[in-house]
């Protein structure tokens, strides 16, 4: 299938001999594609002059299939329906992905199934959430959203998957308004050995009660998801601390 991307799909058939394009199409984040993948991804998510755009190189291997579909879709009446790892319609990768299909192409989402649970017959089945995403170039006056077992009706399904404006939430590095600006979030870079379990904490605080005022809550995602608490080893003022004991 990652052939796909190295072709162009009008020279396999023309699209007016065809209605619908389904697929589920590979998922791979963009930090664990190999090198052959990024450099597909590069050359499919270019401009019209052939320059990638600006975020092309931190999306998932399966927005590629989009942007192929969206091309050969211009200017018919064809739908397409894919199967994709929930990552696209979430976070920055939704202005990445979605920005120049919709800008581009004047894709427009028909029925979106929001996350689910992927199942597989596969004994080696992996932890994956996805999405299922139908769109097309036509003016959809029923578009509809699936959520488990309910079903909205909505005037238009934005990359968010929900019934709202096409409105992208891009990246930027300075804030909106007076506060500090962040240098850079939850990242460990000592190799995480300042990072602590609660278990962790509690030991060192039994033996080292002192030790409580350098120690601070640090959470990221997956910490928050699962509920489960961690800390960090704060030492920013522990030269002073010492000195002052002394």
């Amino acid at each position: 299938m990652s052939n796909a991307l190295k072709i162009d799909w009008r020279g396999v058939l023309e699209p007016r001999t065809l209605n619908y394009i389904m697929a589920n199409p590979p998922f791979r984040g963009y930090s664990l594609q190999t090198q052959e993948q990024k450099n597909k991804i590069l050359k499919v998510y270019s401009d019209e002059s052939g320059k990638p755009y600006k975020s092309a190189g931190k999306i998932d291997y399966v927005a590629a299939w989009y942007f192929k579909a969206a091309e050969f879709m211009k200017d018919t009446n064809i739908k397409a329906a894919f199967v994709s790892t929930n990552s696209i319609t979430q976070g920055e990768q939704v202005s990445a992905v979605w920005k120049p299909l919709i800008e581009r192409f004047n894709i427009k989402i028909n029925f979106a199934w929001r996350t689910l649970k992927w199942n597989s017959e596969s004994t080696d089945m992996a932890q994956v959430h996805v999405v299922i995403i139908g769109f097309n170039n036509l003016n959809n006056k029923a578009a509809r959203i699936y959520d488990g077992e309910k079903i909205y009706e909505a005037n238009n399904i934005n990359p968010y998957l929900i019934d709202a404006d096409n409105i992208f939430i891009d990246v930027r590095s300075n804030p909106l308004c007076d506060v500090l600006k962040m240098i850079s979030g939850g990242k460990p870079a000592e190799g995480g050995n300042l990072i602590l379990t609660e278990q962790e904490r509690d030991e060192l605080l039994k033996h080292k009660p002192q030790a409580e005022k350098f120690i601070r809550p640090f959470m990221r995602g997956k910490d928050f998801i699962d509920r489960k608490p961690r800390y960090c080893l704060w030492l920013v003022d522990i030269i002073s601390s010492l000195c002052s004991c002394v």
